[in-house]
């Protein structure tokens, strides 16, 4: 029997057959959202015991950032492990820099400690849009409604959030309106003194009470 030469692809070289398969370059990705969108793009990995699912992959490497796993459960197909531990020591070297801003941040005043009204107080929330309180988010509509019924009467101070220093910054407002009320109610209670005084002649009979008592001949000085 003729040899017959080795065709086709059963026959076909293994230099060919990777040449053929687009093997994932998971060792170009500089963060784990790069490589998450690598594995998304291959669509599963065959590994050296099964074949591992995009959603696998991902959700196992996800729990291996978080501590719940560990680094040997990632599958070392293609140097997806090596990518992996790549952008673990990545992310260990950058804490001291997020830590640092994180401190810088903590430092900054509050959004609304410099407000001194509450046209102030609101021009602030619309730029922000929403403020993130210790329980819920707040759109700005709402907190300005809150603080408008404040104002009123309505609600009581603590309603309002103390996120970005919002409640301190209403309630020394309230304060200095407060103040700002007293000493006008102070200033009107002088002019109507003056007032009622020039009305009825005050200099006058004052100036007629003095004279009636120098004219008194009684009067032992």
């Amino acid at each position: 029997m003729e040899n017959l030469p080795k065709t086709g692809p059963m026959f076909a070289k293994k230099e060919d057959i990777l040449e053929a398969i687009e093997i994932p370059e998971y060792s170009t990705a500089n963060s784990f959202t790069e490589l998450f969108d690598i594995i998304e793009q291959s669509g599963e990995e065959i590994g050296s015991q099964k074949v591992y699912s995009a959603e696998e992959l991902i959700d196992t490497i996800k729990k291996v950032q978080n501590g719940e796993m560990g680094l040997e459960y990632v599958t070392s197909t293609n140097g997806l492990r090596n990518a992996v531990e790549k952008l673990l020591e990545k992310e260990e070297a950058s804490l001291p820099v997020a830590e640092a801003i994180v401190e810088d941040s903590l430092e900054q005043k509050p959004l609304f400690s410099s407000c001194i009204s509450f046209g102030e107080i609101f021009e602030k929330l619309k730029e922000k849009g929403v403020i993130n309180g210790s329980s819920k988010t707040y759109y700005w509509e709402e907190l300005r409604d809150i603080i408008q019924d404040v104002q009123d009467g309505k609600l009581e101070l603590s309603y309002v959030t103390n996120a970005e220093g919002l409640r301190d910054a209403v309630a020394r407002i309230l304060e200095n309106r407060v103040s700002d009320i007293k000493q006008e109610d102070l200033n009107l209670e002088d002019n109507n003194f003056n007032d009622f005084a020039d009305n009825v002649g005050m200099p006058f009979i004052a100036d007629e009470i003095i004279d009636d008592i120098s004219s008194d001949d009684n009067l032992i000085l």
